[in-house]
């Protein structure tokens, strides 16, 4: 494996979700930093239906930073059509979870080579080939987030009842309360080598802009990751993905009310404080600067709303700072 694919050789390693993540990763690619750069992807959103496996965040990552993104979404691919869903639903199958046509191609290729024996981490340099970022998944194990949810039925008190992550996300559209959050298998399963060597020779780490219960929590559930990233406390940066009180993008905000009866930049500080030595926080936030600091954790303030790649581009810039100055 050579050095564009190991990880090792790049001075940042960005921890890496989904959406934000990738459009962060759009912003280092911008700034010209991309052949520097290594993502720590999630899998824990990882899943498996008609036999195919989809990796939800690092196909994101990989169509955004491809340029092939459906920019409107977010996720999947611009211009997809979907025949196959279609069909399912003409034989009535629910089909909740939506899979373009071309996308199926993507979950074939690596489904085929998984059972061929290459790891996931091999199939993910051969679909990410010609992008500069290096995609570490951050294991070639199986973890599954796992969302105990309170769930309505038939009319009658909510039932409380544990659901695969994309059930929550997708089959029912992250609506249900949250009671809890696991990491099945993260004990078993371990970080990749390559994981393990970037994270330890980068000279900056990042976490992005992602959800940290749902896609940071993840990667630091793996063995000896959470004790290594705050090993390192002194070169991580976080970016926070909650700006006055709101979430950017997906369930955040009421996962964080639920579970810690407050969402806003304090409340990502108080998570982020044992791992990152700055907290990249939104110019909307400047006036909690003192709460943020008072969690452990020194607040860089400035615009964190990506809307475009200039945007994302001068987001890295600021982040980045920290390894060029």
């Amino acid at each position: 494996m050579n050095q564009a694919r190991n990880g090792g050789a790049r001075r940042v390693c960005v921890l890496s979700g989904g959406v934000g993540a990738a459009k962060f990763l759009s912003g280092v690619v911008a700034a010209g930093a991309g052949e520097e750069t290594a993502a720590v992807v999630n899998t824990g959103d990882d899943t498996s239906l008609y036999g195919l496996r989809i990796c939800p965040d690092l196909d994101t990552i990989t169509y955004t930073l491809s340029g092939r993104v459906n920019q409107q979404a977010g996720w999947g691919l611009a211009g997809e059509t979907y025949g196959a869903r279609q069909e399912l639903q003409r034989l009535g199958d629910e089909a909740w979870f939506t899979l373009g046509d071309r996308d199926i191609g993507t979950h074939m290729y690596r489904t085929r080579r998984l059972a061929e024996g290459a790891t996931l981490t091999q199939v993910t340099a051969e679909i990410a080939i010609g992008i500069p970022v290096a995609l570490l998944p951050m294991t070639d194990g199986s973890v599954a987030t796992r969302v105990t949810v309170e769930l309505p039925r038939d009319g009658q008190p909510h039932e409380v009842v544990e659901i695969d992550f994309q059930e929550y996300f997708v089959k029912y559209r992250h609506a249900p309360r949250v009671v809890r959050i696991g990491y099945r298998g993260a004990d078993r399963a371990e970080p990749t080598p390559e994981v393990v060597e970037a994270l330890g020779a980068a000279e900056l780490i990042v976490i992005a802009p992602s959800n940290p219960l749902l896609s940071i929590w993840p990667i630091l559930s793996l063995p000896g990751l959470a004790e290594l990233v705050a090993s390192r406390r002194d070169r991580v940066v976080a970016v926070t993905p909650i700006i006055a009180g709101k979430a950017v993008k997906g369930p955040l905000e009421a996962i964080l009310d639920s579970l810690m009866h407050q969402s806003d930049v304090a409340t990502i500080a108080s998570l982020y404080a044992p791992y990152a030595s700055t907290l990249v926080i939104d110019t909307a936030d400047a006036g909690r600067s003192a709460e943020v600091a008072a969690a452990g954790i020194e607040p860089l303030v400035t615009s964190t709303l990506m809307t475009g790649t200039r945007a994302a581009a001068d987001l890295a810039g600021v982040v980045l700072e920290a390894l060029w100055s």
